[in-house]
């Protein structure tokens, strides 16, 4: 009978990893399930590398380079790192989309800068923190000029003097994106008319702000409950991974204790996006009940000053 070779396999590509086992020794099938596995296209050039016991980066390119992998990693796990220098596009962290090829630095930056946009109460947190830092960094320019330099530090002064630059190109960048921002008003911003976890809050009038506040309460308190339960199932499922390589040691069949680990970190990943998206969800909700907060604050001011 011709026996299976079962190879446990893990994959990297960026920061992102990937396990699962391989029955097989041929490469393209392998090739085509990472492909696969991590949404690449199948004209996309990849390649496959391992580090062998010299540490040296080997490529795998073929069957006969696959099985002398295999062989060299028998009993262990085979880790394999995955290459790709020829994409004309470049996958964006956290979501299935691409966007066009362009250098890594200006791809983050204009997402980062699409964030502010979207946000003007932390657009303009930022400001002020560039500012206050902007300040300090002169404040102690001067001091050194009156001082004198440390002996100990005598270049202390020309680092200050290129950090000041760059927080002042970054600051010039802010205030420009501060100025395209319609309004830096709360009441503009989308959660302050509504809110992605209760579309009923709309509208606000004075005479239902008391009830709006009494049942944002309840709901932050449902919110915070739904983060605990995941947090637990975190907890519980990690317990049970740990039992999994227990029941290995005491003798439980390898493949059926790495099926069983697979599956249970799989269901992790899946906790971990729902505990992001309730924590997302509850962010938006405490930025709608400030923004409550500001108008109750602000029609009280109108109140006094038409009292006085």
């Amino acid at each position: 009978m011709q026996t299976i070779t079962v190879t446990h396999c893990k994959v990297q590509y960026g920061n992102e990893y990937r396990r699962f086992l391989y029955e097989n020794t041929q490469y393209l099938p392998l090739l085509a399930q990472i492909k696969r596995l991590f949404g690449f296209s199948d004209p996309e050039d990849v390649i496959l590398k391992y580090k062998d016991e010299d540490g040296d980066m080997v490529t795998i390119s073929s069957d006969e380079e696959l099985v002398f992998a295999i062989g060299l990693f028998t009993g262990s796990v085979l880790r394999l790192m995955v290459i790709n220098n020829h994409r004309q596009t470049q996958k964006c962290r956290g979501t299935g989309e691409h966007a066009p090829h362009q250098k890594n630095g200006d791809f983050w930056r204009d997402r980062w800068h699409q964030k502010l946009l979207a946000n003007p109460e932390l657009l303009s947190k930022k400001i002020n923190k560039l500012t206050e830092k902007k300040d300090q960094i002169r404040n102690r320019l001067d001091w050194i000029q009156q001082k004198g330099p440390h002996p100990r530090f005598p270049n202390r002064a020309n680092h200050l003097e290129m950090k000041l630059k760059r927080i002042e190109s970054f600051l010039s960048d802010l205030q420009n994106l501060s100025s395209q921002n319609p309004s830096s008003d709360p009441s503009h911003c989308p959660s302050f008319t509504e809110s992605p976890t209760n579309p009923s809050m709309t509208p606000l009038h004075p005479e239902d702000l008391a009830e709006k506040f009494a049942q944002s309460k309840d709901l932050r308190e449902q919110h915070l409950k739904a983060l605990s339960d995941i947090h637990i199932e975190l907890q519980l499922l990690k317990i049970q991974i740990q039992q999994a390589r227990l029941q290995g040691k005491a003798g439980t069949p390898r493949n059926e204790v790495h099926q069983r680990i697979l599956k249970l970190k799989e269901e992790i990943g899946q906790a971990r996006e729902r505990h992001q998206q309730k924590k997302a969800e509850l962010q938006a909700f405490d930025q709608s009940v400030r923004a409550m907060r500001q108008l109750q604050a602000q029609r009280k001011e109108q109140k006094q000053q038409q009292k006085v």
